[in-house]
């Protein structure tokens, strides 16, 4: 994953600043071990949605500069100034309320301004600036950090609504500045915008997705990045069946020859797609056994007819290289019919996630942490290589 953060690095130049995003822990890698990796390895900043993601790093031991990207209201005032995070102002009134709530702290707060120019979610529009300049320029306690907005399109690397975008962005920077508001660094590009729209890199980046070994999109330009997650399992047992046997839920799969089906301990709770098969395969012994039936929720199921070595315990890899054979996260949104960030995220909190640092596991993370003898479970595999700190941005400190 450190490997990664460089590889962003090099792309955008060492002058910007990089808001690796976290979030939805960490894409479903594990927020924790992630996030102190990404410190370590130079990113200027920890980007989360909500305050509770920001608590659990601050409390694993993160130090750098957390960004709150979602949007807050008063009852999450507390956790900001108790762990030192960075709200973001979607809207004009809660500016109001984060200023008394400094004051009564005597706490200078550093907040991010966010502007709809576009995306029609969370932000503030263009529109309102002008009468919101007064407020920014009024405040005593609260000090604006930056002032960012998120693209809607720009995986469709042609769409003209990035420009627009793009436009209506450098347009509210002008308002600010005439206004007299000092904006100390501004952020647009999501991790489709670092490869494909060079004009939108600005002082700071976002990046998600690369960071964790996958590309944006299918038609996003492509670079040198490496799959950071292996997901793997082991068989949990062979049933040698006749032909015409029906297999899963709704027995819409049905055995076409006598037939080795191997039970796998992963289900959709665990991350891997119910709609995979029949276009869907897992690796075992370096070869593809296509998935056989409906992924249910604790188990699955693969014909491996073709692959008599197979056997009860053995290793099958649904994402990563078995061999000379690899599956990886695209592969599987695409026969899912979905997209890698919605794959990542499902992987269920009860599937251990094992780190490794230059090939050797350094910690295990997780409800099962190991399987018991002879109770094979499903396995998480990752690499974490963590390389000498190199700095942070931004500060939360009291008056």
């Amino acid at each position: 994953m450190a490997g990664n953060l460089t590889r962003v690095r090099n792309r955008i130049g060492p002058a910007k600043r990089i808001l690796a995003v976290v979030k939805a822990d960490a894409y479903g890698h594990g927020a924790v071990p992630v996030s102190l990796c990404l410190e370590q390895a130079g990113a200027d900043c920890l980007a989360v949605a909500l305050p509770e993601e920001g608590i659990e790093l601050r409390e694993a031991g993160v130090r750098c500069a957390i960004l709150l990207l979602g949007p807050l209201g008063p009852d999450q005032f507390g956790a900001i100034f108790d762990y030192r995070l960075i709200p973001t102002l979607t809207e004009w009134p809660i500016l109001d309320e984060l200023e008394k709530a400094a004051a009564r702290r005597g706490a200078r707060l550093p907040f991010h301004l966010k502007v709809d120019t576009g995306m029609g979610r969370l932000g503030v529009l263009p529109e309102s600036l002008p009468s919101g300049l007064e407020r920014l320029r009024e405040l005593k306690m609260c000090r604006l950090a930056g002032v960012f907005s998120h693209l809607a399109c720009a995986e469709e690397t042609s769409n003209p609504h990035t420009g627009w975008q793009r436009r209506r962005f450098e347009e509210t920077l002008q308002v600010l500045k005439t206004g007299g508001v000092r904006v100390p660094m501004a952020h647009l590009a999501n991790s489709a915008a670092i490869l494909d729209h060079p004009d939108c890199l600005l002082q700071a980046v976002r990046p998600g997705i690369p960071l964790y070994g996958c590309h944006p999109s299918e038609t996003s330009s492509r670079m040198e990045i490496e799959p950071v997650l292996q997901f793997r399992t082991r068989v949990l047992g062979i049933k040698e069946v006749p032909p015409n046997t029906p297999i899963g839920y709704g027995s819409a799969y049905r055995t076409r020859r006598p037939s080795r089906i191997a039970i796998l301990p992963a289900g959709y709770h665990d991350g891997v797609p119910r709609t995979m098969p029949p276009r869907g395969s897992v690796l075992l012994h370096g070869k593809r056994a296509p998935l056989a039936g409906l992924v249910s929720m604790d188990l699955a199921a693969a014909d491996v007819t073709e692959i008599p070595e197979v056997q009860r315990g053995d290793v099958a890899t649904l994402v990563g290289r078995d061999g000379p054979e690899e599956i990886r996260i695209e592969e599987v949104a695409a026969v899912a019919r979905s997209i890698p960030y919605e794959i990542l995220c499902r992987i269920g909190n009860r599937v251990p996630r094992i780190y490794h640092r230059t090939g050797i596991p350094v910690s295990i993370q997780g409800r099962l942490q190991m399987p018991a003898p002879g109770r094979p479970a499903a396995g998480l595999e990752r690499e974490q290589i963590i390389t000498q700190d190199q700095g942070g941005i931004g500060s939360w400190a009291p008056s």
